[in-house]
């Protein structure tokens, strides 16, 4: 596809170009004096960085506070091993991945020389309608400024394809293209409140929803140095009321479930001949009512001691299925 193509590769979908230039103009509509925002700019550039896998531009990050360290997606990230350098402007510094957590689709890098001053972590959680700002590189432009609004209240689950997994992520509303993965997004005082991970897409288009890995699980990252893990059944989940009316008038009144969509043959629940539609009713006894029971659920199991799962299938059927999660971990290069 050339430069000059009206649609545009983005996480998670296809957007085109027109559309993705409107939500950056409704973005813009709500930020402040241009002086302000000029500084706020510059500060946050300073402590900003893009992420190049193998000499191609995948990502943006910036410097952690704490010397010689710093933050991209996980995702950006994903083969162990891979060359990793982190430019900004002119300077290119060398960097590996000293750990991973796909909870939070968040790698933390060390990199080596000596490197700008780095950004710290907000306080507090931000609130509804706070306005807080994307810093990145969007479908290879540099040094893009991001305006958008918290938009809800509290962490939840989105399903990240690349890990066939939840992250507990919060929601903005902002446009965050290709390219912006891994980039902070900062409060009015210059201060990372999250690290932009995914975006909402129906029918491959962006549905200017971002999905923002929030700072607690970032500084843990950083504070243990060491890669976390979650489990997962390789497969998403939907909520009933989201299906076809058609599917619902045959559903039975009263009975709770997850839709179970994406599911991988090869994991635990395709080996058992769970398919698409079919519906996870309770984990380990637990009963499930939305995505948010089930990737909160599931990310918490035990391998060691296996998942109990009851399900409704498509031919009206209930059974129950003993399952082993898959253990999603990756540790330090060279482990």
């Amino acid at each position: 596809m050339g430069a000059g193509e009206g649609v545009r590769i983005c996480y998670g979908g296809l957007v085109k170009t027109e559309h993705l230039i409107g939500w950056l103009l409704v973005g813009l509509m709500g930020v402040g004096s241009a002086g302000g925002q000029e500084g706020l700019y510059d500060k946050v550039a300073a402590a900003s960085f893009e992420v190049l896998v193998e000499g191609r531009l995948s990502g943006s990050g910036w410097f952690a506070g704490e010397e010689g360290w710093g933050f991209t997606a996980a995702h950006v990230v994903a083969k162990q091993g891979v060359a990793v350098k982190v430019r900004q402007g002119g300077k290119i510094w060398e960097a590996e991945v000293q750990a991973l957590d796909v909870l939070h689709d968040a790698a933390l890098l060390r990199i080596k020389g000596e490197r700008p001053v780095g950004m710290g972590f907000a306080k507090e959680f931000p609130k509804v309608g706070e306005e807080i700002y994307l810093f990145g590189a969007p479908v290879f432009r540099h040094e893009v400024w991001i305006p958008g609004r918290v938009a809800r209240k509290e962490v939840t689950y989105e399903f990240l394809s690349s890990e066939e997994t939840g992250i507990r992520c919060f929601h903005v509303a902002a446009s965050s293209p290709k390219g912006t993965s891994g980039g902070p997004w900062v409060n009015g005082d210059g201060e990372v409140v999250g690290l932009q991970s995914g975006m909402m897409v129906q029918a491959d288009v962006m549905q200017g929803i971002a999905f923002v890995t929030p700072c607690a699980g970032l500084e843990a990252l950083l504070k243990s140095k060491q890669s976390g893990q979650t489990c997962s059944l390789r497969a998403a989940g939907e909520e009933l009321e989201e299906q076809p009316v058609e599917w619902l008038a045959k559903w039975p009144e009263g009975q709770g479930g997850v839709v179970l969509k994406r599911v991988a043959e090869d994991g635990p629940l395709g080996k058992e001949g769970v398919k698409d539609g079919d519906v996870l009713v309770s984990v380990n006894g637990t009963p499930l009512a939305t995505r948010n029971d089930f990737h909160r659920i599931v990310s918490g199991l035990a391998p060691e001691l296996g998942a109990v799962l009851v399900l409704y299938g498509g031919d009206g059927e209930t059974r129950t299925l003993e399952v082993v999660p898959v253990v999603l971990e990756r540790g330090r290069i060279g482990e």
